[in-house]
């Protein structure tokens, strides 16, 4: 379920697609429930978080949901890495959001 969740996910990084997150969302909460794994119930918060925050598009949308894809699978951290490495402003704002 955790790769679909991902392939999900992966599509989706420049253009919110609420239907995609919701899917992610119950896919991780049915992880969580079955594993009672502490990161599953983290990233399931993020994901639902990531939808009542209100971002649509743009830096900080795609640098959250990048966030989730690289704790789903180590192989997307690069790629948030570099995301986020030369903008500061959009780090901090990261940052602050998974606080």
């Amino acid at each position: 379920m955790i790769k679909t969740a991902t392939k999900n996910l992966a599509t989706i990084k420049d253009k919110r697609k609420d239907t995609v997150l919701w899917d992610v969302y119950y896919i991780l909460e049915a992880e969580y429930f079955n594993t009672y794994n502490e990161k599953y119930f983290e990233l399931m918060t993020m994901v639902r978080r990531i939808m009542e925050f209100g971002y649509s598009t743009g830096r900080v949308y795609k640098g959250l949901v990048l966030y989730v894809l690289s704790k789903l699978n180590s192989s997307y951290h690069e790629e948030y890495e570099t995301h986020i490495r030369d903008d500061r402003a959009l780090h901090g704002e990261i940052k602050g959001f998974l606080s």
